[in-house]
């Protein structure tokens, strides 16, 4: 039999912009015909997984969510000496291993070729095994093999990853499901996002030049008692 933990969390916020959509205006979500505020499960586990809190109970467990894991391994290179260009080849397989790479011809820093297209999350046993690969690769001054650079692993796993999982794309085997359910969080009552025009004095603008202010913008917010499900 499976046991489950529930939580029902009731979190209050004064007048704010939480988690702004593509338009930057605050998130929500129209639940029994009203219109609420609502604050994403991508945003309160990124907001978690980067707290104090997290990494004082977790540290030295918690893994590496990025783009950037086969340019950590060419900037290795490049710090022993080996050419930016060749340090991308080297790494390659690399960087395969993780995901689809960027192909930007034109790029200014070569180690775009290195990056990912997509965010990938890793354990520290993984980073570290990188890592240990690409000083391999700069003492030996060489390409990672297939073998190698097959870096993913199915144990010492991150608690991060544990708890929300894992998905890639082209190593499905490695995937991770989430022991941790996070629903979006939503006010339990209608708000009205309002607009709050402001603007920004320049302290070296003389009022005698111009007394108008250095900038002027419009955003969002409102203010909720939010209701939030987890379910371990």
């Amino acid at each position: 039999m499976t046991m489950f933990i529930q939580l029902h969390l009731l979190t209050a916020y004064p007048a704010a912009n939480l988690n702004r959509d593509d338009t930057g205006a605050p998130k929500t979500v129209v639940l029994g015909g009203a219109t609420r505020l609502r604050i994403s499960s991508q945003s309160l586990k990124r907001a978690w997984r980067t707290s104090e809190l997290f990494e004082q109970a977790l540290a030295g467990n918690i893994g590496i969510r990025s783009g950037r894991i086969a340019r950590e391994a060419a900037q290795i290179l490049i710090d022993s000496g080996i050419d930016a260009k060749k340090a991308v080849e080297y790494v390659e397989k690399i960087a395969n291993c993780f995901g689809k790479i960027k192909a930007d011809k034109k790029a200014k820093d070569p180690l775009t070729n290195a990056d990912t297209e997509q965010l990938v999350h890793i354990s520290p046993a993984e980073f570290e095994a990188v890592k240990a690969l690409a000083h391999r690769l700069a003492e030996e001054k060489r390409p990672a093999t297939e073998e190698e650079a097959a870096l993913l692993r199915h144990d010492r796993m991150a608690v991060d990853i544990a708890m929300f999982g894992r998905m890639l794309a082209n190593k499905p085997d490695f995937n991770v499901e989430a022991a941790c359910q996070v629903a979006h969080a939503f006010g339990v009552s209608e708000t009205i996002v309002e607009d709050d025009f402001f603007t920004a004095v320049d302290d070296l603008r003389a009022a005698s030049d111009d007394a108008g202010a250095g900038h002027l913008g419009e955003t969002g917010f409102g203010s909720a008692l939010f209701y939030t499900y987890i379910c371990i």
